[in-house]
């Protein structure tokens, strides 16, 4: 048997403690972030004005180091260019963006729930997805295998939506909504959400960050901070010669083996 190591993990957040990127990101997000942020999404009218009163009122919780958007409607007509959708008629209208990020202990999390709304024929139809993030500890407690960072369809927020005034069978009709799979992705802040958004959702025609060199680079620094360390520990895991270095890995992709 391999001698216990210790997890490359800790030697990852030690490092990322030590330097302190993650909290010197989030308080420089104000003066250093947003600014780019917002004005990509104004000059590109990407939700509506209304909705300005979010954007322009992010802010650190410093008792938590937590940041939350609680609202944010993202609108691009460039979404009825998606044509594979059922009903087949339906043209999506919005995204709708819910987001917190943050350090919760030593770990960088978010939570981001992408609510899609659609018309067709006069009627609204929604969906859901959501990005969670959990502690490498209830991973441990979890009854299924529980990646640290996962997407996920419909979860609480469709099933919730679904059950709203005892409609659950009239709204999901013959569509199964389940809590799994639980697919493995990196966690985001606000530039990645939009990203993420924008390169699922709008044609790559029309999503050409590279114009945008402000945002562009904010993306860029974001991946390198909180992407990075992810794909660093999957990647370390398959060159190490004593996996047990690499647990880390095996939270956030669960289906590795040592």
């Amino acid at each position: 048997m391999a001698r216990e190591a210790i997890p490359l993990y800790t030697f990852v957040m030690a490092k990322a403690k030590k330097e302190n990127r993650y909290m010197d990101y989030l308080h420089s997000y104000e003066d250093q972030v947003l600014p780019h942020v917002r004005d990509f999404v104004k000059k590109y009218k990407l939700t509506p004005a209304s909705d300005y009163y979010f954007l322009d009122n992010i802010k650190l919780d410093k008792n938590t180091s937590q940041i939350s958007l609680p609202k944010l409607t993202i609108q691009n007509n460039d979404f009825k260019e998606i044509k594979n959708i059922r009903p087949k008629s339906s043209v999506i209208s919005s995204v709708e963006l819910k987001l917190t990020f943050g350090v919760v202990g030593e770990e960088f999390h978010s939570n981001s729930v992408y609510t899609v709304h659609s018309i067709c024929k006069g009627n609204t139809q929604t969906t859901c997805f959501h990005l969670d993030s959990i502690s490498a500890a209830e991973t441990k407690s979890q009854n299924f295998f529980h990646p640290i960072h996962h997407f996920q369809f419909g979860g609480s927020t469709l099933m919730k939506l679904g059950d709203e005034g005892g409609n659950s069978e009239t709204f999901f009709g013959s569509m199964l909504v389940i809590d799994c799979p639980r697919i493995s992705f990196p966690p985001v802040d606000l530039s990645l959400a939009l990203h993420f958004i924008l390169t699922n959702f709008v044609p790559k025609k029309s999503y050409v960050i590279e114009s945008e060199p402000h945002f562009y680079r904010q993306v860029q620094k974001a991946q390198e901070i909180f992407w990075r360390p992810y794909f660093d520990s999957v990647s370390n895991f398959f060159k190490a010669t004593d996996k047990g270095k690499d647990e880390i890995a095996r939270h956030y992709l669960p289906q590795l083996l040592p």
